[in-house]
């Protein structure tokens, strides 16, 4: 794996505010700004009255971008950490990237190319489901005369002009709005993706951020001493308070410090698996689900390739992986750690091995991580918490941004890494 590369169809540029400095392009949708239903009998110059037909009739455009994974591999039995759950259980369905609408067994239409928002028809109810973690979808349909409609979360009004009925809704990142319930005659569309306001980080972020300080504060009051993290960790268990990292905490400077990294990261919300997953994938929540495979990692937004590509050599070699989770003492202290939010990763920098200790709030926009995380098992931790270890190794998140795959190859695994480029060169 590598950084992932776009074919979507590029709109007018947008400035993009995303946890890392970019400047994407807004994606195009696949209906027209003035697009009509075939089986509403509506023609582009008008439209012919009538009850909506039942929405099975109706052609989905409906793209199965499916993930290529290679089949899961049995995890050992003796490993302190594998999950029994097998991942069929708790996968999300494949073709939608960032969670699943919540309105659930209705008809499914893509209004992009790649998906980012859907249309979800249930009979007589519409809902709009955003896939993305980029972008704010502002969704205006515009119903014939002698339409009946019951508005569920969109604004209906009726254009006096020509006596449409105006439906608008704005949909945030993973989030399912309700539109309406009842039928129509024809309908045009325009949806248009606008990057996140800092009205909305502003409203997340804040939300997040008091859990945040409340945690941070009751595990500060159980340091005033200082002292390690594994100290600090132990006082925590014995005092069933949850833990937080203060040597890393979840707050802006772990993001990006200023005036030390080159990359500025925006504010983003920090949050535990338990606050940020959809309910039923919290009851799974585990480092390992079902097996190892490098196509189980995704990117997310922060450019740290070089890294995930390496995570995705290692991955190759299962056990490899799970080493990285070995708990130093015993099955019984591990599931106490992990009971409250503390985890372990084993990384080598410079030759040295580090028990590298973090909590699980992780950068979020939405139901899921917006940095590393799993594909297809949105309750299964590994690949975050080796970047968020390796990001505490070097700083912050900011620090990994940009590197060579080679160097983080040998900090994962402590072997030994040679590039044969030139040997190769040379023999060609």
């Amino acid at each position: 794996m590598g950084c992932k590369q776009s074919s979507e169809k590029k709109g007018p540029e947008v400035k993009y505010s995303q946890p890392v400095d970019a400047n994407p392009a807004a994606p195009a949708a696949t209906t027209p700004q003035r697009y009509v239903d075939p089986t509403e009998g509506v023609t582009p110059s008008g439209y012919v009255p009538g009850s909506s037909p039942n929405a099975a009739a109706r052609k989905s455009t409906e793209r199965n971008d499916t993930v290529n994974r290679t089949p899961a591999q049995a995890p050992s039995p003796q490993h302190l950490d594998d999950n029994p759950l097998s991942a069929s259980n708790v996968a999300t369905t494949s073709k939608f990237k960032n969670g699943r609408p919540s309105v659930v067994d209705g008809e499914e239409f893509p209004c992009f190319e790649k998906g980012l928002l859907w249309r979800i028809v249930k009979d007589d109810t519409w809902a709009f489901y955003n896939d993305t973690q980029e972008y704010e979808m502002y969704v205006e349909f515009r119903f014939g005369p002698d339409s009946t409609l019951t508005p569920l979360g969109a604004a209906i009004t009726v254009d006096p002009a020509d006596g449409w009925h105006v439906a608008k809704v704005i949909v945030y990142p993973g989030e399912t709005e309700l539109f309406f319930k009842g039928t129509y005659n024809g309908y045009t569309s325009s949806i248009a993706a606008k990057p996140l306001s800092e009205e909305y980080r502003n409203r997340v972020n804040a939300a997040a951020n008091s859990i945040v300080m409340q945690e941070l504060n009751a595990v500060k009051a159980l340091s005033k001493d200082g002292g390690s993290d594994e100290e600090l960790l132990a006082q925590c268990l014995r005092d069933n308070v949850p833990f937080v990292d203060l040597t890393f905490p979840p707050l802006q400077e772990s993001l990006s410090r200023a005036k030390i990294d080159s990359k500025q990261v925006a504010p983003t919300a920090w949050r535990r698996p338990k606050d940020f997953l959809p309910q039923e994938h919290r009851a799974s929540i585990a480092v390992f689900i079902g097996g190892i495979a490098p196509n189980d990692i995704d990117q997310g937004q922060l450019g740290d390739c070089w890294v995930l590509c390496a995570m995705a050599a290692v991955a190759e070699f299962p056990a490899k992986i799970k080493d990285m989770f070995v708990h130093a003492k015993s099955l019984k202290v591990m599931q106490q750690e992990h009971a409250a939010g503390a985890y372990r990763v084993v990384i080598n920098k410079h030759g040295w091995w580090h028990n590298v200790i973090v909590d699980d709030f992780f950068p979020t926009v939405g139901p899921r991580q917006c940095f590393a995380h799993t594909v297809e098992t949105p309750s299964e931790l590994w690949a975050s918490l080796i970047e968020k270890a390796y990001a505490k190794l070097h700083g912050s998140y900011a620090s990994i941004v940009a590197g060579d795959p080679l160097q983080a190859l040998q900090d994962l695994t402590g072997f030994p890494c040679h590039r044969f480029d030139p040997e190769w060169a040379s023999a060609a």
